[in-house]
Formats: C-alpha cells, structure tokens, sequence
C-alpha cells in the first residue's frame, strides 16, 4: 500500500490569482487530488484576497500550508535570527500568522535560494548546515508549541550541502520537522539520481524531497519535460514513477509537488493530476496513465 497521505501543490502567486470569483489554481489542486497547497503570505496581492483564499480552500478540503522567512522574505530581512530583540520579532510575526490564519502548515525558509541570508555574524565558525540548523531550531521548537498539530518543514537547496554537511542536517535539525531537499537531481537524468535519492531518503526519517513537475520561469530550473510528445510523456512519467517508488520503498507520508505555470485557465493541466495519480499508486501502468491524462 502506498504510504503518501499528505500531497502538497506549491503554487506561487499563481495559486491566488482569482478570475470571474474563482481560484482555478485551487480547483485544479482539488480535482487531481491534492490534500494541500503552499504559498507564500507576505506579497501584498495576496493579503487582500487572503481569507477569500483561504475559505475557498477549506471549501474544497484544501489545507492552506505558509511559507514564514526567517531572517529572509519579509520577515526580518537580513538580520540574525538568534539576535534576541530580532527572535521576538520573528516569534511575534509568527503568533500574528497563527492567530489571523486557518492554516495547515508552515514552511520556514532561510533565504538561501535567493542568496538573501541573514548577515549576521557569529563568534563560532559554522558550516552553513550548521547555520541553518542552528537558526531554525528554535523556531521549529516554538511552533510545535503553539501548535503541534501543524505538519512543519524547511526545503534546502541540496547544492549548496556537501555530503558532510548533509549528514550534519541529518543530525543537527530538530526531527519534528520534514527536511524536503531540492536541486539534487540535476536534470531528472540517469540512475544516478535515484541513488543519490535513496542515499538521502536513508541519512534520516526527516528527510523527503520537493520535487518540480513545471516551473514556467526564466530565472528557475525547468522540468525535464521540453516537448509533449507522446514519448517525452511516458519518459517523465517513468522518471516521476521512480521518484514515488522510493519514497514507497522509505515509507515517507509527504510530498510537496512544485507546480507552478505562468497562468491557469479553467481547464486543468494533465502532469499535475498525472503526478498525484502516480503519488497514489506508483504501479499504475503508464498506457493507462497516458490515456487518462494525455490522450488528444
């Protein structure tokens, strides 16, 4: 039986761009089958569409899970979150978040994708796994208290961790929270990426994956995906069916899908609804998923 309870969509600003009273990066989560969605509350679009939003997702049993900076996206930029006076502000940010919003999860970021970390320097010399690790615990200790029932995780950037440095996340990070690596794949080619997969999947029970079905960005990684021929298809569909395979294999319950398009209309992409199908049950058989989601 296939262990994935929780399938995440993250969908950027994308995800709350309303048309004719509708969310349609919302009702295309609800219709492949996705338990949630994450996207990032401080852009000023979305504080004034906010609980709309967020009543729309809980309508269609979508659970709302919050990017929070720290030290990074608008939550005390650039400062040491360690500094006592910045930590209350960061708790406080916090607090604030939980008692407006209705929310699922929190997912707590360092800035370290935008090359914005905090500048704040220490006495000791860290690895930046340290760093991180050493920042983000107090937090994560903070927010379980306030609200265990909350699924918490950080996404790290696996290119910026040598494979010590790795294992020092595997035993520095506080384990309530899900470490969910990305850009450790390089281009979803080749066998190697399952080993290293498999290699982080075993470093520890905190570990998972973020992983990107379609990034419509200039500045972001892409998706193997650059045609959509029947057999590029089945390609990515064999490549994705591998990555769900392991998480299988290790017994993991989350995922978080990058799914993010430069616009969506009201009729629903097929590799998202295609991806979660395969996050369901890794064995169904690719002829079936292409006549389900690709035909035509």
């Amino acid at each position: 039986m296939n262990s994935i309870k929780h399938i995440i969509f993250r969908g950027d600003q994308t995800a709350y761009a309303q048309r004719d009273g509708k969310f349609p990066y919302i009702d295309h989560a609800a219709e492949a089958g996705a338990t949630g969605v994450h996207i990032w509350f401080w852009a000023a679009p979305f504080r004034a569409v906010a609980k709309e939003f967020i009543a729309y997702c809980h309508d269609r049993k979508i659970g709302v899970h919050l990017g929070i900076g720290i030290g990074a996206y608008a939550v005390c930029d650039k400062q040491d979150p360690l500094d006592p006076a910045v930590m209350v502000k960061i708790k406080d940010h916090i607090q604030r978040t939980l008692d407006e919003f209705d929310i699922a999860g929190v997912e707590y970021q360092t800035g370290e994708y935008d090359r914005i970390e905090f500048k704040g320097e220490t006495v000791k010399a860290l690895t930046h796994a340290q760093q991180v690790c050493e920042h983000l615990n107090p937090f994560i200790d903070y927010i379980m208290k306030l609200k265990p029932s909350l699924w918490l995780r950080t996404e790290l950037n696996a290119k910026f961790y040598p494979d010590d440095q790795i294992q020092q996340v595997a035993e520095l990070m506080d384990k309530r929270c899900t470490v969910e690596w990305s850009r450790f794949t390089g281009p979803y080619r080749g066998l190697d990426c399952f080993d290293k997969g498999r290699s982080l999947l075993a470093r520890s029970d905190a570990f998972s994956w973020f992983l990107k079905i379609m990034y419509n960005s200039a500045t972001h990684w892409k998706e193997i995906v650059k045609e959509t021929t029947p057999d590029q298809w089945r390609l990515w569909i064999e490549h994705w069916r591998g990555w769900l395979k392991l998480l299988d294999e290790f017994n993991r319950t989350t995922l978080t899908v990058c799914n993010v398009d430069k616009e969506y209309s009201d009729k629903a992409l097929p590799m998202p609804a295609a991806a979660v199908a395969l996050a369901r049950n890794p064995a169904v058989p690719t002829e079936e998923l292409m006549k389900r989601y690709f035909a035509g």
